[in-house]
């Protein structure tokens, strides 16, 4: 008797778990979906913007969804930040070809990522100079 205990506290903590993490789940799966890349990087990027960021994320992908592609841009930019070599920046503009996603950003789109990628490390103060050098590469 004490073993169905035990198993349906299992399984509770379990549903718990899935019902807890359901609109994240379905964020990270949407912007993974729309760059063909695995959820687990997009997870890691969630991650790194912070409770607060994270969430504003989280809430806009999960109940709009992705139809104007910020997070999809909010990866990119996110993976351009980490490796800002021209070969990258060649590569993730691409990939967002290969998605039909256009490959140029403009400042309100530029805007929105830093926005949320403010506490991974984005300065707001270099929009400018990002978009000068990631719209330069082709």
């Amino acid at each position: 008797m004490d073993w169905y205990i035990v198993a349906a506290g299992i399984v509770g903590v379990f549903v718990f778990y899935k019902l807890a993490t359901a609109r994240t789940r379905k964020a990270a799966n949407t912007v993974a979906g729309s760059l063909g890349v695995k959820r687990h990087f997009v997870d890691q990027m969630l991650g790194a913007m912070g409770a607060e960021r994270g969430k504003m994320f989280v809430s806009t992908i999960a109940s709009w969804g992705d139809k104007e592609n910020h997070g999809a841009y909010t990866f990119v930019v996110y993976k351009i930040m980490k490796n800002d070599s021209e070969q990258n920046i060649k590569w993730w503009k691409s990939k967002l070809s290969e998605n039909n996603i256009e490959p140029n950003m403009d400042y309100g789109t530029a805007e929105t990522a830093f926005t949320y990628l403010r506490d991974a490390g984005a300065n707001m103060g270099q929009i400018d100079e990002f978009l000068r050098v990631y719209n330069s590469v082709s």
